[in-house]
Protein backbone atom coordinates (compact mmCIF):
# COMPACT_ATOMS: atom_id res chain seq x y z
CA UNK A 1 0.00 0.00 0.00
CA UNK A 2 0.96 3.47 -0.84
CA UNK A 3 2.43 5.93 1.89
CA UNK A 4 0.89 8.64 -0.43
CA UNK A 5 -0.47 11.29 2.03
CA UNK A 6 -3.21 13.45 -0.23
CA UNK A 7 -3.29 17.14 1.01
CA UNK A 8 -6.40 18.79 1.12
CA UNK A 9 -7.59 22.35 2.17
CA UNK A 10 -10.33 22.44 4.38
CA UNK A 11 -13.01 23.28 1.44
CA UNK A 12 -11.10 21.18 -0.90
CA UNK A 13 -11.76 18.08 1.43
CA UNK A 14 -15.48 19.60 1.24
CA UNK A 15 -15.86 19.23 -1.87
CA UNK A 16 -13.95 16.34 -2.78
CA UNK A 17 -16.58 14.60 -0.56
CA UNK A 18 -19.45 15.75 -3.31
CA UNK A 19 -17.37 14.98 -6.58
CA UNK A 20 -18.85 12.33 -8.63
CA UNK A 21 -17.89 9.06 -7.02
CA UNK A 22 -15.95 7.97 -10.45
CA UNK A 23 -13.49 10.81 -9.53
CA UNK A 24 -13.14 10.15 -5.91
CA UNK A 25 -12.18 6.88 -7.33
CA UNK A 26 -9.56 7.87 -9.83
CA UNK A 27 -7.63 10.08 -7.03
CA UNK A 28 -7.43 7.20 -4.51
CA UNK A 29 -6.12 4.88 -7.54
CA UNK A 30 -3.72 7.68 -8.57
CA UNK A 31 -2.56 8.21 -4.44
CA UNK A 32 -1.10 4.23 -4.52
CA UNK A 33 0.50 5.15 -8.06
CA UNK A 34 2.11 8.57 -6.87
CA UNK A 35 5.78 9.41 -6.77
CA UNK A 36 7.29 9.52 -2.75
CA UNK A 37 5.74 13.13 -2.00
CA UNK A 38 2.57 14.30 -1.09
CA UNK A 39 -0.34 14.44 -3.22
CA UNK A 40 -0.96 18.34 -3.67
CA UNK A 41 -5.20 18.88 -4.60
CA UNK A 42 -5.60 22.14 -6.39
CA UNK A 43 -8.79 23.49 -7.37
CA UNK A 44 -12.16 21.20 -7.18
CA UNK A 45 -15.07 23.87 -7.42
CA UNK A 46 -14.73 27.32 -8.30
CA UNK A 47 -17.28 30.00 -8.76
CA UNK A 48 -17.29 32.63 -12.12
CA UNK A 49 -14.53 34.95 -10.15
CA UNK A 50 -12.40 32.24 -9.30
CA UNK A 51 -13.07 30.26 -13.15
CA UNK A 52 -12.08 33.41 -14.77
CA UNK A 53 -9.21 34.13 -12.31
CA UNK A 54 -7.80 30.54 -12.95
CA UNK A 55 -8.15 31.01 -16.72
CA UNK A 56 -10.41 28.60 -16.63
CA UNK A 57 -12.38 27.79 -20.32
CA UNK A 58 -14.43 24.43 -20.64
CA UNK A 59 -16.39 25.89 -17.23
CA UNK A 60 -16.61 22.33 -15.69
CA UNK A 61 -15.10 23.38 -12.08
CA UNK A 62 -17.85 25.65 -11.99
CA UNK A 63 -20.43 22.13 -12.31
CA UNK A 64 -21.82 20.19 -10.04
CA UNK A 65 -22.34 19.01 -7.31
CA UNK A 66 -21.69 15.82 -7.82
CA UNK A 67 -18.02 17.61 -8.99
CA UNK A 68 -16.49 16.54 -11.79
CA UNK A 69 -12.68 17.91 -12.02
CA UNK A 70 -9.80 18.28 -9.92
CA UNK A 71 -6.50 19.74 -10.38
CA UNK A 72 -3.91 17.91 -8.61
CA UNK A 73 -0.40 20.10 -8.48
CA UNK A 74 3.21 18.73 -9.28
CA UNK A 75 5.53 21.32 -8.37
CA UNK A 76 6.56 20.10 -5.12
CA UNK A 77 7.44 16.29 -7.23
CA UNK A 78 11.40 16.29 -8.13
CA UNK A 79 12.54 17.50 -12.11
CA UNK A 80 10.50 19.66 -14.47
CA UNK A 81 6.48 19.99 -13.17
CA UNK A 82 5.46 19.44 -17.00
CA UNK A 83 7.64 15.98 -17.40
CA UNK A 84 6.15 15.19 -14.29
CA UNK A 85 2.56 16.21 -14.74
CA UNK A 86 2.95 14.46 -18.80
CA UNK A 87 4.23 10.92 -16.79
CA UNK A 88 1.56 11.20 -14.29
CA UNK A 89 -1.33 11.88 -16.84
CA UNK A 90 -0.09 9.03 -19.63
CA UNK A 91 -0.45 6.82 -16.83
CA UNK A 92 -4.11 7.61 -15.77
CA UNK A 93 -4.98 7.75 -19.41
CA UNK A 94 -3.85 4.38 -20.45
CA UNK A 95 -6.12 3.28 -17.27
CA UNK A 96 -9.16 4.81 -17.63
CA UNK A 97 -11.04 6.58 -20.80
CA UNK A 98 -13.51 9.54 -20.26
CA UNK A 99 -15.92 8.78 -23.08
CA UNK A 100 -15.30 5.85 -25.51
CA UNK A 101 -16.95 7.85 -28.32
CA UNK A 102 -15.28 11.36 -27.88
CA UNK A 103 -11.65 9.91 -27.66
CA UNK A 104 -9.82 13.00 -27.74
CA UNK A 105 -11.42 14.05 -24.11
CA UNK A 106 -9.01 13.07 -21.63
CA UNK A 107 -9.44 11.64 -17.79
CA UNK A 108 -6.26 13.02 -17.36
CA UNK A 109 -5.28 17.16 -19.28
CA UNK A 110 -1.59 17.91 -18.79
CA UNK A 111 -1.28 20.46 -21.64
CA UNK A 112 -0.20 23.70 -19.92
CA UNK A 113 -2.93 25.48 -19.68
CA UNK A 114 -4.54 27.91 -16.34
CA UNK A 115 -1.39 28.64 -13.40
CA UNK A 116 1.03 26.34 -14.35
CA UNK A 117 1.78 22.91 -14.95
CA UNK A 118 -0.53 20.74 -13.14
CA UNK A 119 -3.19 17.21 -13.79
CA UNK A 120 -6.26 17.95 -14.33
CA UNK A 121 -8.28 15.03 -13.36
CA UNK A 122 -12.26 15.14 -15.13
CA UNK A 123 -14.56 12.69 -14.77
CA UNK A 124 -18.10 11.92 -17.65
CA UNK A 125 -21.18 9.69 -16.72
CA UNK A 126 -19.29 6.98 -19.54
CA UNK A 127 -15.94 7.33 -17.53
CA UNK A 128 -14.64 4.00 -17.09
CA UNK A 129 -11.90 1.36 -16.99
CA UNK A 130 -10.31 1.58 -20.45
CA UNK A 131 -10.08 -2.31 -20.19
CA UNK A 132 -12.88 -3.10 -19.91
CA UNK A 133 -14.42 -0.88 -23.02
CA UNK A 134 -11.90 -3.18 -24.28
CA UNK A 135 -13.18 -6.51 -23.39
CA UNK A 136 -16.84 -5.58 -24.20
CA UNK A 137 -16.24 -4.66 -27.08
CA UNK A 138 -13.73 -7.68 -27.72
CA UNK A 139 -16.32 -10.00 -26.09
CA UNK A 140 -19.23 -8.46 -28.63
CA UNK A 141 -17.61 -9.63 -31.71
CA UNK A 142 -17.54 -12.97 -30.16
CA UNK A 143 -21.30 -12.97 -29.40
Amino acid sequence: MSATTINFTPRGLREFLLCDVKLQGILIWLATQWPPAELLIGDIHRDAAEEAAAGGVSGIHMTGPPYRAIDVRVTNLPGDPQVAADAIGALVNRKYVYDHARPDKLVAFTQRHGTGPHVHLQVHQATDFRDRLLSSSFMEDKV
